[in-house]
């Protein structure tokens, strides 16, 4: 929404190596403005996380977030320092605010305010943890769900450790976030014993029930920095100027690109503006090129399910040899017909769920359609080709050339 913050915290990073607040943005759109942008964004995105610097700075934040809740946006979560909430929830403006924002998420670093002091740079951090107090009352009259956020830091794993017990007997959700710098861990942090322990905790602890935001296995990914491959199109993050940054802030291999999203009549539009900015001439499935990819594995009356996860800027024709699959579902959600084909067009950041029934034992090969998509850098075979494997399968046949070739 902004990079202005009234707090100057020594972890701030913009996933570019820049203080968010140390960036001025005299491009920031109105209020009009931001209302064409969510018009833009409904087309192709369901939720809005409200982040900044510090979205509550924004005096037309409510009127914003009312024409994401008219056009039909959930949920609605913003991300805070909650430092101004006791004033902005007193403005008439502002009543609507909490009945409208699914989530609040208040960031709480610790407990020592002589330690938040000089890690925020404000002078009164207990304001944060009187409006966290205000904010748990309040949600026994509005239904909304509250969450802690804790960056850890090597300097502030022992606070950490008590925030994240603090709200465990506070029954309010948790989100712990180890610090990184531009899109690289913290080495230190993450090879520290006290961290390891906290780390070990908040594991046991959602285990046993406690509030902990995110599944079992994406926690631990996050707490440790497992590898993972990251789905960029599937949660764009706009700038306060209306900007996409293509293919991300953190891109390593090509010089991102800004597409500004009020330039076109939708989402998919300004997606497929990014996607001819960057022509890419490797292509691949799980983060792999033919003959590098993994086979699906089948057995012969067996079904299976896939997934298919459109992370890039374009669409993608997947094709299956030697069945007709059900393609069952789009985003999460049941289709209300499933349909029988044997390609599925995959739009950029779709998920795709499609049944295949093993009934025709063999090797089958399943790919894109587009050419240019099944070549490593302009040589077939390659890119987005992989093996539909019949794991009970024995040939009946000496083939001239192995299946890989």
């Amino acid at each position: 929404m902004l990079n202005a913050c009234n707090f100057r915290c020594t972890y701030c990073d913009n996933h570019q190596g820049e203080h968010y607040f140390d960036r001025p943005d005299p491009e920031r759109l109105d209020t009009q403005q931001g209302k064409r942008l969510l018009e833009r964004m409904i087309t192709g995105t369901p939720a809005i996380y409200w982040c900044g610097g510090e979205p509550t700075l924004r005096n037309d934040l409510p009127e914003l977030l009312d024409h994401a809740w008219h056009l039909g946006f959930f949920p609605n979560m913003i991300n805070t320092n909650g430092s101004l909430l006791h004033q902005r929830l007193l403005k008439p403006a502002w009543q609507g605010f909490l009945w409208q924002m699914d989530v609040v998420i208040i960031s709480l670093d610790g407990l020592t305010l002589s330690m938040l002091n000089k890690l925020w740079g404000v002078k009164r951090p207990e304001q944060v943890m009187v409006n966290l107090l205000l904010m748990r009352e309040l949600r026994k009259l509005v239904k909304f769900k509250l969450v802690v956020n804790t960056v850890i830091t090597p300097e502030t794993i022992d606070e950490a450790r008590a925030v994240f017990d603090l709200v465990c007997d506070l029954d309010i959700w948790f989100v712990p976030v180890p610090v990184n710098y531009r899109h690289e861990p913290n080495r230190e942090l993450l090879n520290h014993p006290r961290y390891r322990q906290l780390a070990d905790l908040i594991l046991a602890r959602k285990k046993e029930g406690h509030k902990i935001i995110g599944s079992a296995e994406l926690l631990r990914r996050l707490l440790f920095c497992e590898p993972y491959h990251c789905v960029t199109a599937l949660k764009p993050h706009v700038w306060s100027n209306g900007e996409i940054c293509w293919p991300c802030r953190a891109s390593s291999n090509v010089a991102p690109v800004n597409i500004n999203l009020l330039d076109y009549n939708s989402f998919d539009d300004a997606y497929e503006a990014g996607g001819r900015h960057i022509n890419p001439n490797f292509f691949g499935i799980n983060g792999k090129s033919y003959p590098a990819t993994k086979r699906i594995g089948i057995k012969q009356g067996e079904w299976i399910r896939i997934r298919l996860i459109n992370a890039s800027g374009k669409p993608h024709h997947m094709h299956l040899h030697g069945h007709d699959f059900w393609w069952v579902s789009q985003d999460g959600n049941d289709l209300a017909e499933p349909r029988h084909i044997n390609t599925v067009h995959v739009e950029p950041g779709g998920t795709y769920d499609i049944m295949v029934y093993g009934d025709n034992p063999g090797y089958w090969t399943f790919h894109d359609h587009a050419t240019t998509r099944v070549t490593n850098n302009g040589i077939y075979p390659g890119g987005m080709l992989t093996v539909l494997e019949y794991e009970d399968f024995t040939p009946t046949y000496t083939p001239s050339v192995s299946v890989d070739q």
